[in-house]
């Protein structure tokens, strides 16, 4: 009995500890609060909740250097890789957060090999709870971070907003809506502007 009651104690104290050490999932109304502002940190890079374009029409989509972008090199297809330990449901995850962009003209394909990789896509502890993601301006780097994946967002639509700065498009204000808004974990798709600044950059339209 006293082996039972023993068992039934530590099996209550292991769950009690694991329950209490599970990190706590963040309200979409403090998003804004817990992925602060950043700046870009190089003239080709873009970090999520860079400082976002003053409006969200036209032009003022584009990232400042998104004119750097060698569209030609890539014929409207960005080979992306998986880089690091990924599962079946966040690859499936990261492809279809990808496919959101096929209607500007671009399509993002898996590289058949690491020699074909053209964005490399990874986790990044070193985000934490600071930022969701960061990427390059132009297909090169999608990093993502494993919290937020975690903790309330969606990783599809991680991992469509950082396609979007390997795109060309930069941060948007809330009140611009769309997937480039940098705040809500971005729970929505392209709008049709960004669709057509997208397809306008790479000769699409």
């Amino acid at each position: 009995m006293k082996s039972i009651m023993s068992l039934l104690l530590f099996a209550f104290a292991l769950w009690f500890f694991v329950a209490t050490e599970r990190p706590t999932a963040v309200p979409m109304a403090a998003y804004a609060t817990a992925l602060p502002p950043a700046a870009i940190v190089g003239p080709d890079t873009a970090v999520n909740q860079a400082a976002p374009s003053p409006s969200g029409a036209g032009a003022e989509l584009l990232h400042p250097t998104a004119a750097l972008i060698d569209v030609a090199r890539y014929g409207r297809a960005i080979d992306y890789c998986l880089v690091g330990s990924w599962s079946d449901p966040q690859r499936a995850a990261v492809a279809s957060g990808l496919a959101i962009w096929q209607p500007s003209g671009v399509a993002f394909h898996e590289a058949a090999t690491m020699a074909d990789c053209e964005t490399a896509v990874s986790w990044s502890n070193d985000l934490g709870a600071a930022i969701a993601g960061r990427a390059t301006v132009g297909p090169g780097e999608i990093m993502l971070s494993p919290y937020w994946a975690a903790n309330g967002c969606n990783l599809a639509m991680m991992a469509a907003h950082e396609a979007g700065h390997n795109l060309g498009l930069n941060d948007q204000p809330p009140a611009a809506g769309g997937l480039m808004r940098n705040d809500d974990c971005y729970q929505t798709g392209p709008t049709a502007a960004e669709l057509a600044a997208v397809a306008g950059l790479w000769g699409t339209k």
